[in-house]
């Protein structure tokens, strides 16, 4: 019987533990109005296009000096 009681006391200090991390999650509606007139206001930036790859035998482009076969390309 004491190991029922144990269980029960850790299952809910799980479970208060879960309601507490839940509640640091929850945003109010103020925040996220904010961070959307925030991001309206932001300019859209286009993504960066590579098109050239990098062969095996090419500087590593993390710029380590080493060939990409030895660095990023394992």
């Amino acid at each position: 019987m004491a190991s029922d009681g144990g269980e029960k006391h850790e299952a809910r200090v799980r479970k208060e533990k879960k309601m507490a991390d839940l509640a640091q999650r929850v945003r109010s509606t103020e925040d996220i109005e904010s961070e959307e007139e925030m991001l309206k206001k932001t300019e859209k930036v286009a993504p960066i296009k590579n098109d050239k790859t990098v062969n095996r035998n090419d500087p590593c482009p993390c710029g380590s000096g080493k060939k990409f076969k030895k660095c990023c390309g394992k």
